[in-house]
């Protein structure tokens, strides 16, 4: 066990210190549009581990986080929430529901 707890602590540092991908440069599994509640539209890229919000001016890349139920992603102060159907936006307490289009 002595010896895999440096290797596993240069493993962790490794990982940590990996900068992310361009945006744009993501293996999405599924790309959709959504029209929020404030006339906002975006589209989502998901991923398994992180997901990019494109809006017409910002683009969000953000991280799986924990959920009890629903698909959460967070970083930075802003969070995706898909919960049966529905996506909450949120940025600092700018917060906004959002429905797929052609759903």
């Amino acid at each position: 066990m002595r010896r895999l707890r440096p290797f596993l602590l240069g493993t962790l540092l490794a990982a940590a210190c990996t900068p992310q991908p361009p945006a744009g440069s993501g293996n999405w599994i599924a790309s959709h549009p959504y029209v929020c509640n404030d006339g906002t539209r975006l589209t989502i890229n998901w991923g398994a581990d992180e997901l990019e919000a494109v809006f017409a001016s910002d683009r969000w890349r953000l991280r799986r986080a924990v959920s009890a139920s629903g698909a959460r992603y967070a970083g930075n102060g802003r969070e995706v929430w898909e919960h049966q159907g529905e996506v909450r936006v949120t940025s600092g307490a700018h917060s906004r529901t959002c429905t797929a289009i052609g759903d």
